[in-house]
C-alpha cells in the first residue's frame, strides 16, 4: 500500500464513493490507508475493514430508521430490564439466550408460563 495516495486518485476515489453512496468509507479511507501502511496489512484486509465499517453503519442506520417509523412509545432492551421485578427469572439464563447460541447449536428453546407471561 502506498504511503500516500496521489491527489488525482483521491478525487476519483471520492467521486466513486459518493456515486455509490459509501459515505462511511468516504470518511475513513485515508486514515485507514495510513493505518494499513503502518501495520503492513494486505490490500484485502484493508478493503475488508472498510466494507465492514460501511455495513455496520448502514445496518445501524436501517435499524434506527425502522424504529422511528414504528413509533414505539418506549424502546426497551434487555440491558434495561429490572430482574428484581421478576425474581423467578434467571438473569444469567435470559442474557445467555439473548446471545442466540442456541441457534448455532440448532437447539430448541421453550418458554412455558401462564397466559400473558
Amino acid at each position: 500500500m502506498a504511503d500516500e495516495i496521489a491527489p488525482l486518485e483521491v478525487v476519483s476515489l471520492k467521486n466513486h464513493l459518493e456515486t455509490l453512496r459509501l459515505d462511511t468509507i468516504l470518511g475513513i479511507f485515508k486514515e485507514e490507508a495510513k493505518k494499513a501502511s503502518e501495520t503492513k496489512i494486505s490490500y484485502t484486509e484493508y478493503l475488508s475493514r472498510l466494507m465492514a465499517e460501511e455495513i455496520i453503519t448502514k445496518t445501524d442506520r436501517s435499524i434506527n430508521y425502522r424504529m422511528r417509523i414504528a413509533r414505539f412509545p418506549q424502546i426497551k432492551t434487555i440491558e434495561g430490564f429490572d430482574f428484581r421485578f421478576q425474581p423467578q427469572l434467571e438473569e444469567r439464563l435470559i442474557k445467555e439466550l439473548c446471545e442466540f447460541v442456541f441457534l448455532e447449536k440448532a437447539e430448541n428453546v421453550l418458554l412455558v408460563g401462564p397466559s400473558g407471561v
